[in-house]
């Protein structure tokens, strides 16, 4: 396993809003590829968004997944999560590089982020115990 990488936060370094911006390191294996192996360590972030940011909050998501589509970066893995309230936003994030805070999908993404958000965001460690074809399904 690498060493923690550490990237720009989110909302111009307001308490707390910094965490969205902190990835572990992942290693070599791409996104979608391999699935991960047991003792990787990814960031999980959670938080909440006010009603009436939700949709611009998910295509700021989506921008920031068609700029890594068309770059296709083998160090990042990331995928993003609508829970069923509407309004709340997961991400798991394994990243080896930093690259996913140089996009500018992804400081579009950050840019008013404070402004969007009703709670959070909450950042967590996670090791990997095993998974299951852990790559999200694609509609």
């Amino acid at each position: 396993m690498g060493p923690r990488q550490r990237v720009a936060g989110v909302g111009g370094g307001e308490a707390g809003q910094d965490q969205l911006g902190r990835y572990g390191s992942c290693g070599p294996v791409p996104f979608g590829r391999g699935g991960g192996r047991r003792g990787m360590t990814r960031t999980i972030v959670q938080y909440q968004i006010r009603p009436d940011r939700a949709d611009e909050n998910q295509r700021l998501i989506e921008a920031v997944f068609a700029e890594l589509a068309s770059l296709a970066p083998r160090g990042v893995r990331y995928a993003a999560y609508r829970l069923e309230d509407g309004l709340t936003f997961v991400h798991v994030v394994d990243e080896d590089d930093g690259l996913l805070a140089t996009l500018p999908a992804f400081a579009a993404f950050r840019a008013g982020f404070a402004e969007r958000t009703v709670s959070g965001p909450t950042s967590h460690t996670a090791t990997l115990v095993g998974a299951h074809r852990p790559t999200p399904a694609t509609a």
